[in-house]
């Protein structure tokens, strides 16, 4: 089993273009995987759907990887 990795933004930075994960069955078994610092905040997709660490994989899966943005008025 396959899953692609794509990061977008600042996360480009802990994860290379076209990185492949195998043998992860959840999103979360996949981000432990990474090793991405414990402090990232993360927007997760999958196959361009709102995803959760919970979030089950299956082959051929695209997983997304997007940092969270803060801000605004206070």
């Amino acid at each position: 089993m396959s899953v692609l990795i794509e990061a977008t933004g600042s996360l480009r930075q802990y994860i290379p273009d076209n990185t492949r994960l195998e043998d992860v069955h959840t999103v979360g078994q996949a981000i432990e995987q990474l090793r991405l610092p414990p402090d990232v905040a993360l927007m997760l997709l999958v196959n361009r759907k709102a995803a959760d660490w919970t979030t089950e994989l299956h082959d051929g899966d695209v997983l997304r990887l997007m940092p969270t943005i803060g801000g605004g008025a206070s």
